[in-house]
Order: structure tokens, then sequence, then C-alpha cells
């Protein structure tokens, strides 16, 4: 979608380069031709820059899930760096999945 609006803003400005060489016949084409490129440059990385923030939210949200005998965290809790778990709780499952995608 991006790439699409991308392409037809910068088909409109070609045509508005384009008109001006023919209104202007003593204008540098070389100027021109640069000032295009760079326009388009920009909207390819405006494009890019949109696409990754699209891509961003469109990533699963992770919850940290205690393993069984350990009482359920607050809503939104995750475990800090420094955290470590009560030594009277029981020790997790080896194959524990810690952190699980939100449905």
């Amino acid at each position: 979608m991006c790439l699409v609006v991308a392409a037809a803003l910068a088909v409109s400005f070609q045509s508005v380069v384009d008109g001006a060489e023919r209104d202007s016949p003593g204008t540098d084409s070389a100027g021109m031709l640069a000032v295009s490129m760079v326009c388009m440059i920009g909207l390819a990385l405006v494009g890019a820059v949109v696409l990754i923030a699209v891509a961003a939210t469109m990533r699963p949200k992770r919850r940290w899930t205690p393993p069984p005998g350990w009482p359920e965290p607050p809503a939104g809790w995750a475990p800090s760096p420094e955290w470590s778990p009560d030594p009277s709780w029981p020790p997790a499952p080896a194959d524990w999945e810690w952190w699980v995608d939100e449905t």
C-alpha cells in the first residue's frame, strides 16, 4: 500500500517536473532529475518507516506465565532481571514455557 502511494506521488512529481521543462526550455534537466531522484528516495524511506511501524504493531504480545503451584501475578506484570521466585514455591518443570503469545 505504501509503495503504491509512493509511486503515485513520484509520478505526480515527475509530471510537475515535465511541465516545468516544457514551460521553461532553459531549465536544467540534470538538476530537475536530481530533485526527482531525491524525492523518490525520500518517499521510499517514508514508505519503509511506515511498513516497519505497521509490522511492529502486528507482532503478537507476549505475557509471562507462572508454572503450576506459583501464584498468579498481577495483570501486565513481568519479572525484572533482578527478580527471583520465592524459595518456598515448587520448582518449575524443565520444559516450562515462561513467555506465551497472547491470543
